[in-house]
Order: structure tokens, then C-alpha cells, then sequence
């Protein structure tokens, strides 16, 4: 209970971490927002399991138990994206272009490092199929700063995917 409780408070602080970065960029370990919602969802999570093992009715472990259900899946959605989009042709081509990109360049200095963000979606289909879209959200790291980036992909008809649009 009490590795619950302080996995938790650690969450809230690297929530709380994570906004202050952007804030006053701090340009470290911006990762830590969303590894924070992971950690905090992964703790209530198990705050309500350790609740449904204490609950002397079975109509409250079922609650508890459904509960802690409604957490856990998003947290293992979250992260199996984040082991999902980097795997992707569409992510690796939006990676290469945002790497390129002279006003990006320009303002935040070489692209060093790219972490992927669990935003976003990409669209599959059997076939090589042209107008099929993808959309991710990525942190990106220059030399200079740091910057938080929405792409907007389409699969053009030679089946390659492009970038349509970033903010």
C-alpha cells in the first residue's frame, strides 16, 4: 500500500515536472508528463486492487475490480503505441522530414533526439492504398531547445508516406 501511495505522489510530481518545463523551458527530460499519466494510472490502478482485497463485500472487490480494469487498459493501450509507432513507415518518414525541416532547424537548433508522444493514430490497410493517413505527436530535441510537434501524414499513389501538415 504504502509503494502505491508513493508511486502516486511520484506520478503527480513528474506530471507537475513535465508542465513546469514547458513553462519555463527547462529543456530536460520533457518526458516525464506523460510518463507521469502512465505512472498515475498505473497507480490507481493497483490502489483499487489493494481496495478490492480489503473490501469485505463482493459487490465491492467487483467494483473495485472493474474500476482498476478502466484504468489498466488505457495505460496498456498508451504503451503498447509506444512501442507500436516508431515500427511504423509512416513514423519513420515523418521523423526524416521533421529532421529536415529548415524553419524547425531554425528555431530549435539540429534535431538530435526524437521521443514519441502516446498521441496519435495510423490508419492500415491490406493493400498499398493511397489517401490512408497518420497522425503522431513527437518531442523534439535540437540543440537549442526543445519543441512539442503534431504531424499530419497521407500515403500519396506511389505509396509513399508524406507530410501534410506539423504544429
Amino acid at each position: 500500500m504504502q509503494l502505491a501511495k508513493l508511486s502516486l505522489v511520484s506520478s503527480i510530481a513528474l506530471i507537475v515536472y513535465g508542465y513546469i518545463c514547458r513553462m519555463f523551458d527547462i529543456f530536460f527530460f520533457w518526458e516525464s508528463l506523460y510518463a507521469g499519466y502512465i505512472l498515475l494510472l498505473a497507480s490507481i490502478s493497483v490502489l483499487l486492487i489493494l481496495q478490492a482485497k480489503r473490501s469485505s463485500t463482493a459487490r465491492r472487490r467487483i467494483f473495485s475490480y472493474s474500476a482498476s480494469a478502466v484504468f489498466a487498459l488505457p495505460m496498456l493501450w498508451i504503451l503498447l503505441l509506444l512501442f507500436l509507432f516508431p515500427k511504423t513507415e509512416a513514423f519513420r518518414n515523418a521523423v526524416t522530414s521533421l529532421r529536415m525541416e529548415a524553419e524547425i532547424v531554425s528555431d530549435i537548433g539540429e534535431v538530435g533526439d526524437i521521443s514519441v508522444v502516446p498521441a496519435g493514430y495510423v490508419q492500415w490497410a491490406q493493400h498499398d492504398q493511397p489517401g490512408l493517413k497518420s497522425e503522431f505527436q513527437v518531442i523534439l530535441k535540437g540543440r537549442k531547445a526543445y519543441r512539442e510537434v503534431k504531424v499530419e501524414l497521407t500515403k500519396d499513389p506511389t505509396g509513399q508516406w508524406t507530410v501534410t501538415k506539423w504544429k
